[in-house]
């Protein structure tokens, strides 16, 4: 300051007056209001982008997708928030002692379970309960074992930096929860990822005890409901089919009418077989509380027996496309089966077409389902929004559009999240 201050003089020029608060005392004084207000600045903008993470974590998430979707969300909003590499996480599985590692990358969409053998998850779980750190290579920690337990933790998750926090969305379940990145952690992000896990941990426990209350209650409904189509629906069905198959005996095999007659038959028995699978779905409960589904596996056989009795009973020839589905639970199959049999019938009703296309594509976070049929050149387009499958798609956080005269087809498109 002294040197300073001698060069300014020596370079004023004589009769000039030298302003030291002017030259030296307001530079300085912006110099630190500046640097003040841009660090409060940036410490104030990280409050606010953490607590609106936490905000968002802590939003009640869609009960019908189900904690492994809540859970995916919550660690990808994490995983994105901190500019990470990847999330590790260790969790006990539902109803066992055995441990499950979800891990989501960068730019991944689903944390994919993967099972751990009992030595992998007691070097995952082997650090103390509710200890909660940011590692970096020569970070010194309360005790030296602790040090080299994180030490050979960076090497299992072949990183150099990570945080991590407990991870327990229960009371009697421990799990544990690796952030890595490519810089390095501070032990104040470890402890706002510990916040950010607890909600998740939170989220999770809610839409457990959720279901667990939807369960029963959907069980006593879902009796009700087999009771009544049994009694209103499917004894009708039964005497309609009767009297059908007790007609088709009394006509001559010449008769005119005889091979529609036995169509008649025939799609009556297929209903009655239909309603009784229906009611023994419904009526099922092995205790997992999921509702009544149409098993993932039987979803392509299932369609495929479908469009043939459109081809077979009213002329309809549909084309089935699709690629082949690892991920798709049974509640989403049971719904993609009810939306196509839903399409199919809008397009007997409401159009002459006799020509129409089912195609199904499974992406690994969402599901595209296409029904099109043919358009009738003479007739002129008509807008129109599918009432039910628009329902079944928005109760699973999906959209439905329509697409009129693409490529010489109606379309009807609906993307399920998965």
């Amino acid at each position: 300051m002294a040197l300073f201050v001698a060069i300014s003089l020596y370079g004023a020029k004589p009769g000039v007056k030298f302003e030291f608060d002017e030259l030296v005392t307001r530079p300085v004084f912006l110099l630190v209001l500046g640097y003040m207000t841009a660090y409060w600045g940036g410490k104030e903008l990280l409050a606010r982008r953490r607590v609106r993470l936490l905000r968002e974590l802590a939003a009640v998430a869609n009960p019908r997708l189900g904690i492994d979707h809540a859970r995916d969300q919550g660690l990808h909003r994490v995983l994105e928030f901190f500019d990470a590499a990847s999330c590790v996480l260790v969790s006990p599985r539902a109803g066992s002692e055995e441990h499950v590692m979800y891990r989501l990358d960068a730019g991944g969409r689903r944390a994919l379970p993967q099972p751990l053998t009992a030595k992998s998850a007691q070097a995952l779980l082997g650090l103390p309960a509710g200890f909660s750190a940011a590692w970096h290579p020569g970070k010194a920690l309360a005790t030296p074992e602790l040090a080299v337990q994180c030490e050979r933790l960076a090497n299992l998750l072949e990183t150099q930096f990570f945080a991590t926090v407990p991870y327990e969305p229960r009371e009697d379940s421990h799990g544990r929860l690796y952030l890595t990145a490519a810089r390095r952690l501070s032990d104040g992000d470890a402890e706002f990822l510990r916040q950010a896990v607890d909600q998740i941990a939170a989220v999770a426990d809610k839409l457990a005890l959720m279901d667990a209350i939807m369960a029963g209650a959907a069980q006593l409904e879902r009796s009700r409901i087999s009771r009544d189509i049994h009694d209103t629906t499917v004894q009708p069905y039964i005497g309609l089919k009767l009297g059908l198959e007790a007609l088709q005996r009394r006509l001559e095999a010449s008769s005119p009418v005889k091979k529609q007659l036995d169509e008649l038959v025939e799609m009556a028995r297929l209903v009655v077989h239909d309603l009784r699978a229906y009611v023994a779905r419904l009526r099922r409960d092995d205790g997992s509380g999921e509702p009544a589904a149409w098993p993932a596996e039987h979803l392509m056989a299932g369609l495929r027996e479908h469009l043939g009795r459109y081809r077979s009973f009213y002329g309809i020839d549909v084309e089935l496309r699709s690629d082949k589905s690892s991920a798709l639970t049974d509640r989403v199959a049971a719904e993609a089966y009810q939306i196509v049999c839903e399409g199919l019938a809008n397009i007997h009703r409401h159009t002459p077409a006799k020509r129409a296309f089912v195609e199904l594509r499974f992406k690994p976070d969402s599901l595209a389902i296409e029904i099109g049929n043919e358009c009738a050149p003479a007739v002129p387009p008509i807008a129109f929004v599918p009432r039910s499958i628009a329902e079944r798609a928005r109760a699973l956080g999906g959209t439905t559009t329509v697409e009129l005269r693409e490529r010489g087809h109606d379309v009807v498109r609906v993307a399920i999240p998965l």
